[in-house]
């Protein structure tokens, strides 16, 4: 039940938890990279359209985040998950005075602040999710080597379960033939003897409270009316 547990974890948790900050970290770069051109053109036209398809990338960020703050299993993990929130943030404040300097046709000065605020506040957040994925990571490899170990904890158990069975069926199988193979082979022993006249013979297992006991008085009874 708890390796399935442990399957469950990885499967549900973990892995899901990677995933989605990995197309986190995937859109932030694509967002770089498309808004890097809004300062390489002087056309208002084409500048709407790129923060047109900044707006999507930005709403694919804000759909994986939704998915993945609920699987956050730790507090070092909320931890660095704030982090993450607070330089993503921090970048946007720099993408939008970018922005407002390129559209009002200062592609010289917006190009001068990509390549330094905007890009450095991007490469912050990546860091970030690169401690995610680390912490995300880490948490698997435990879950599959507590797995492990109980597989290989419950496998012992049932092996020693089965030796112990065995050992079981030995000692019964000893005591069955100690307890009523060998007694009714003395009875039928003394019987033969009887039968050959030899009214000397001890009768086995005589004065026992069982079944063997039963048979020895039944034996003896046969023994006492041939005397008489």
């Amino acid at each position: 039940m708890r390796v399935h547990q442990t399957t469950v974890e990885i499967n549900s948790n973990w892995l899901p938890s990677i995933r989605y900050i990995d197309e986190i970290r995937y859109n932030m770069a694509r967002h770089r990279a498309i808004i890097s051109r809004h300062v390489m053109t002087s056309e208002l036209e084409k500048k709407r359209s790129i923060e047109s398809r900044l707006l999507l990338v930005e709403k694919k960020i804000e759909e994986r985040r939704k998915l993945y703050e609920p699987l956050i299993a730790s507090a070092t993990e909320r931890a660095q998950y704030d982090a993450l929130v607070s330089a993503w943030q921090a970048y946007l404040a720099s993408c939008a005075r970018m922005l407002a300097i390129s559209t009002q046709g200062d592609n010289a000065e917006g190009a001068k602040l990509f390549l330094g605020e905007v890009s450095s506040g991007g490469l912050k957040a990546e860091t970030t999710i690169d401690k995610i994925v680390e912490t995300n990571l880490a948490g698997a490899d435990a879950a599959e080597q507590a797995g492990a170990a109980l597989y290989t904890s419950s496998r012992d158990l049932l092996i020693a379960l089965g030796g112990l069975a065995v050992l079981f069926a030995l000692a019964s199988g000893y005591v069955l033939t100690r307890g009523v193979a060998l007694p009714v082979n003395a009875m039928t022993a003394a019987m033969t003897r009887l039968a050959g006249g030899d009214l000397d013979i001890p009768i086995p297992a005589s004065g026992q409270h069982d079944e063997i006991g039963k048979m020895a008085a039944a034996v003896q009874v046969f023994k006492d009316n041939m005397i008489e």
